[in-house]
């Protein structure tokens, strides 16, 4: 077969209707190509096939959503690959108990955290098309009491938080619930009162009716136990949404007691301990990053002084961190209150 060459400006401006087989040679200066089509950021691709298409140029995506209140969760059409954590609400740290001098007088119990579980690599192509995600909300401490020869009042449990299928078309159902902490006891008039219980994980992935555990799954620690000296330590585990609430302050005589501590999760406790307590109100735990949620540890406790009004108990630490228990208080003077616990959270990272 001839070959011809083309050589500069002999291209026409258009060619349409002929072949030009892999034997021919196209020599040109041309310095542009305009090929209609695509858009801004798209470049053209082959099948292998010989068939082109336009599409998006560049690496992975990466999309992160925190839902600090309920609502739906749609992913992405890009989306390949699904990361999920999902954290309880802390509970609510009890009130300390009102009397006289002459007699126990308990601290409230710290709140327990909240539970923690976190899933990763859930495949797109195993998901619904939506996904409702309800936020716990934390529980309130107790009241201050305000009556003489009275207990103190319980604090309220943080709620659940979930994340699971809202319509479920021909698609696997994945359910991850984490438990929220449970609230303190209210001071009495015994030497030790309990602190609430952390919240439970319930995380799994149904795909196809069988059950993949999480990567992450941690309950929440429980809050430190009012005493009638000072206040008790919040509790916390390897990987938990922080320790519990630490304990209110109390008393047998006039001798002033500090509130309980709150403690980091054990995971950072080498660099980052407890969180001391102090004869004043309580103040917040800290939060930590772990992987790609952030979790906060319970709060201190109410401080115990003679002849004042009870301290009141640190509010919990974002995310699902206890409230800290309130102090005793003296006849005539009102016990401390218990600090709220730190709300639920869900994050889900979508990729691409």
């Amino acid at each position: 077969m001839s070959s011809t060459k083309l050589n500069n400006t002999q291209i026409p401006d258009t060619i349409t209707g002929k072949t030009i087989d892999s034997s021919n040679t196209i020599s040109t200066t041309t310095a542009k190509l305009s090929v209609s089509g695509g858009t801004n950021g798209q470049a053209l691709t082959t099948d292998g096939s010989g068939n082109l298409s336009w599409t998006t140029a560049g690496g992975a995506q990466i999309k992160t959503t925190v839902f600090t209140s309920s609502g739906t969760w749609t992913p992405e059409s890009w989306t390949k690959l699904v990361h999920i954590a999902v954290i309880g609400a802390g509970g609510g740290g009890g009130s300390g108990r009102r009397g006289t001098t002459a007699v126990n007088r308990t601290g409230g119990g710290g709140g327990g955290s909240g539970a923690m579980v976190q899933m990763d690599n859930i495949l797109r192509a195993n998901m619904a098309n939506s996904y409702s995600v309800i936020i716990g909300a934390g529980g309130n401490g107790g009241g201050a009491q305000t009556a003489d020869g009275f207990n103190g009042i319980n604090g309220l449990s943080g709620g659940d938080s979930f994340f699971q299928a809202s319509t479920n078309p021909n698609r696997s159902t994945i359910l991850i619930q984490a438990g929220g902490g449970l609230g303190g006891s209210g001071g009495s008039a015994v030497s030790s009162i309990s602190g609430g219980n952390g919240g439970n994980p319930v995380g799994f992935g149904a795909y196809g009716g069988t059950q993949y555990g999480a990567q992450y799954c941690s309950p929440g620690g429980g809050g430190g136990n009012g005493n009638n000296t000072a206040g008790g330590v919040g509790f916390s585990n390897q990987y938990t949404v922080g320790g519990g609430g630490g304990a209110g302050a109390g008393a047998s005589s006039t001798t002033s007691a500090n509130g309980g501590a709150a403690r980091a999760p054990n995971i950072y406790n080498s660099t980052e301990p407890s969180v001391a307590g102090t004869t004043g109100n309580g103040t917040t735990g800290l939060s930590h990053i772990f992987r790609y949620a952030l979790v906060g540890a319970g709060a201190t406790g109410g401080g115990y002084v003679t002849a004042r009004a009870g301290a009141s108990g640190g509010v919990g630490a974002n995310y699902g961190g206890g409230g800290g228990g309130g102090s005793a208080s003296d006849a005539g003077f009102n016990s401390g209150a218990g600090g709220a616990g730190a709300g639920g959270c869900v994050v889900v990272i979508e990729i691409g």
